[in-house]
């Protein structure tokens, strides 16, 4: 997967904005969801399943963490742990 991720927009983050505050160097649900649909092309409901599974193992998070990985404009990022394992 950590190759997909290279190859788009949600490997580098962004800065994610709500209508209140600035997250830096985080990615939004469906461009994730996209990401993994054209790399492997199972249907969306399924990318979103294998997102849920990197939330449940501790490797992405939501930025308030208030919720799992749900398709749509929700920002999340890569935790401490993905970043390390990555280095």
């Amino acid at each position: 997967i950590s190759g997909i991720w290279c190859r788009t927009r949600v490997a580098t983050g962004v800065a994610g904005t709500d209508r209140v505050r600035t997250y830096p160097a985080c990615f939004d649900g469906s461009e994730a969801v996209d990401a993994l649909e054209v790399a492997f092309g199972p249907p969306r409901h399924a990318c979103e399943m294998m997102l849920n599974r990197l939330h449940g193992y501790g490797l992405i998070e939501h930025v308030t963490q208030d919720h799992p990985v749900r398709n749509g404009n929700f920002f999340y990022r890569f935790t401490y742990s993905m970043q390390a394992a990555a280095a």
